[in-house]
């Protein structure tokens, strides 16, 4: 109600300019009489409407047209965004730029998208002159030494609404007189429909794209009144026509019809969508009294993805008994196109309530299980995909719905952990590796190979507490510890592939905020947190190597269903002590990480993640000083069903001021499989080629894990 908010905040202003014995006139839907509009005073109209709010960082605009029922003349209004993404237009009109002295007021909107071309406001008296567009209503304050205000509405219930509140803040008793305050409003009982916005946190993500949805539905649902007007005429005019016809004339004309549905199967073999919409509308009109035909030609409509025009069609057809669950199939159908999901899946409950039902039935369950998925209604989702299972004879179909049932498990196992304030994730893994690095610092890539192979034993825990949470923002508070344990290859002591063997401690209090960017949705991470490395470097004792101070900014944006980008900025205070060197691995370090999630088959789980990123090590020591540039290329698939695999190709230029240059390359490939909705097992193998002038080395590794999530 972002307009009745900007309507109170003007009142708030204009308070004391009106006397609290104002009186209204209440005009009726059935009466003659218009408020009336002059032009001895300013004008401002004001229109809430999401649908006109195309960008959300731009000023949009839209028309609203204006017409005296006296004249009959109509004038077309360009409004505009009182801000970007505000979803609230308002234009102004100064005294005198009115011509009519008085005007007798209707407002009309009809779909911003059948306004194309210079002959808008004749194609808009066509829709009035037809009754395809209704008036709008609207509430007309006039405010002394202010001016006429005007408040536009969709539905008669927001105009009510408006008015009830106005009356309310100015503290005016209900048996108040006629006077120049006019609420004005029109037939409709329908309440204006909202689509909430889902504030789950994984589906804070889309929050932009059901923003949206809402939008689209909004302009959807105004197009097709539209065209059912129309279409009612048309069909009516129809109808009539053949009430003429001669019995000879209905016969020929019945041959016909059925010559025209011939030609439509043969081009809907061909895959000449527009061709079977011409002869099936031409079959329907030469057979009027046929449901059936109708019927085909609205689905016909919706093979030629005309989606509005076939929800006319079939909404208006009265099928016989046989076609019904086929009508609401293609109706469901429709709606799912236009991810208008609740009415898709009441069109397919439909579908599943009938009796003779068998030829859509599974796939009228399969689709209402996707849109239930899409409102996040998981549990009749799983429901609906076993309902697949039950019935379908298609094994494809059935290998999906396994997919679905097991991924609404997951989602509802997510939005349970919603209200979990406890987090515990890791990683334990056994590696075997030909050529041990020795990590001294924040390069742990970078570091010496100790010419040593053997086995090495890998702990990862992390554990977090969620003390804050809301649908937009929540703090966490995690720590985290990484150990590594190296072996000769018998499992057998190795004191020089043990001083390569770090624990990684942290600590960290990560901020993450949902919303939107640009229209599209967007989250962020900022993440203050302190790190140590505690490693045995001489085989005299653990100690701490080095302490570092980190902060983490890290974005991802929704850009479209297919395209997710990330970008990081990261950046630390490195303090070290590595065998008594207390400077040399001193440093700040900063850079940035952009990469991308491109969703190749979202069924197959199949994506590809480039990324590209730039550090600065500025240490004290030259050996230590480096800036760093890194590409890479990831790409997972499902295969076998129920396994993973994924892929990647790295490569990093490290320049040190030392003139140390490395090259390093490098390759992986793994699988992985789910233990459970809390377990995974995977192996992975990689193979590494360090070209350097200083440290120069090839080594591979395989590591088998075992992960987990709580």
């Amino acid at each position: 109600m972002n307009q009745l908010i900007l309507f109170l905040s003007i009142l708030s202003q204009l308070f004391f300019a009106e006397a609290k014995d104002q009186r209204f006139k209440v005009f009726k839907e059935n009466s003659e009489e218009r408020a009336i509009i002059t032009n001895s005073r300013p004008l401002s109209i004001y229109y809430e409407n999401i649908g006109w709010n195309e960008d959300a960082t731009q000023i949009d605009s839209g028309y609203l047209y204006l017409r005296n029922k006296d004249s009959g003349e109509i004038k077309e209004l360009n409004l505009t965004e009182t801000k970007p993404n505000s979803g609230v237009f308002a234009i102004d009109f100064p005294v005198g730029t009115i011509k009519e002295k008085k005007l007798a007021a209707e407002i009309y909107s009809p779909p911003q998208s059948m306004l194309k071309g210079q002959k808008r406001i004749s194609f808009v008296k066509a829709l009035i002159e037809d009754s395809s567009i209704r008036r709008k209503p609207f509430l007309l304050r006039v405010v002394a030494q202010k001016g006429q205000f005007i408040d536009v509405f969709d539905e008669k219930v927001n105009a009510i609404e408006a008015y009830n509140a106005y009356r309310k803040k100015m503290g005016l008793s209900d048996d108040a007189l006629e006077s120049e305050s006019i609420i004005q409003v029109t037939t409709e009982e329908k309440p204006h429909k909202k689509q909430p916005i889902d504030t789950s946190t994984l589906q804070s993500l889309f929050m932009a794209n059901e923003n949206d949805l809402s939008s689209s539905n909004r302009k959807n649902q105004e197009l097709r009144e539209v065209l059912k007007s129309v279409e009612e005429r048309r069909r009516k005019a129809v109808l009539e026509n053949a009430k003429s016809w001669t019995s000879s004339q209905t016969t020929f004309k019945m041959k016909k019809a059925t010559d025209a549905i011939k030609t439509a199967v043969s081009s809907i073999k061909e895959q000449n969508f527009d061709s079977s919409i011409e002869q099936f509308l031409q079959a329907s009109d030469l057979n009027p009294a046929s449901e059936d035909i109708y019927q085909q030609y609205g689905v016909s409509l919706f093979r030629g993805k005309k989606f509005n025009q076939s929800i006319v069609v079939l909404q208006l057809s009265n099928p016989s008994e046989d076609r019904i669950a086929e009508k609401h199939f293609y109706l469901g159908m429709n709606f799912y196109q236009l991810k208008d999901y609740p009415s898709a899946i009441a069109d397919f409950d439909k579908v599943l309530a009938q009796p003779k039902n068998k030829s859509f039935a599974a796939t009228s369950a399969f689709y209402k299980g996707t849109a239930l998925i899409e409102v996040q209604e998981y549990e009749k989702a799983k429901a609906a995909f076993q309902y697949v299972l039950d019935t379908s004879e298609d094994p494809k179909m059935d290998e999906r719905a396994e997919k679905f049932i097991e991924y609404s498990m997951d989602r509802q196992a997510l939005e349970k952990k919603r209200s979990n304030w406890f987090f515990a994730s890791g990683v334990l893994g056994l590696m075997y590796d030909s050529n041990i690095v020795l990590a001294q610092d924040q390069a742990r890539e970078q570091g010496l190979v100790t010419g040593e192979e053997g086995w090495r034993l890998l702990t990862q825990v992390s554990t977090q507490v969620r003390p804050y949470y809301a649908d937009s923002d929540e703090l966490r508070v995690g720590f985290d510890l990484t150990a590594l344990k190296s072996f000769d290859t018998s499992f057998g002591s190795n004191p020089t592939a043990e001083q390569a063997d770090p624990y990684l401690v942290g600590l960290n209090v990560p901020w993450t905020h949902r919303g939107t960017l640009g229209g599209k949705g967007y989250f962020f991470d900022l993440t203050p947190g302190f790190e140590a490395i505690i490693m045995d470097l001489d085989n005299t004792g653990n100690e701490v190597i080095t302490q570092s101070v980190k902060l983490d900014f890290n974005n991802t944006l929704v850009a479209n269903k297919d395209w997710i980008a990330k970008w990081d900025v990261f950046f630390s205070i490195n303090d070290s002590d590595i065998l008594g060197d207390t400077e040399s691995a001193d440093s700040v370090t900063g850079g940035l990480r952009v990469s991308s999630i491109i969703i190749l088959n979202k069924d197959l789980e199949r994506y590809l993640i480039p990324d590209i990123s730039y550090r600065i090590n500025d240490a004290q020591g030259t050996n230590f000083a480096f800036n760093r540039i890194d590409l890479g290329m990831t790409y997972t698939s499902s295969v076998f069903g129920k396994w993973m695999w994924n892929s990647r190709l790295a490569y990093f230029l490290a320049n040190y001021q030392s003139l140390r240059v490395d090259n390093n390359y490098s390759a992986s490939t793994g699988v992985s499989r789910k233990i459970n909705r809390s377990w995974n097992w995977g192996l992975m193998a990689s193979y590494i080629v360090n070209n350097s002038n200083i440290n120069a080395y090839n080594k591979y590794n395989v590591v088998s894990t075992f992960s987990f999530s709580y």
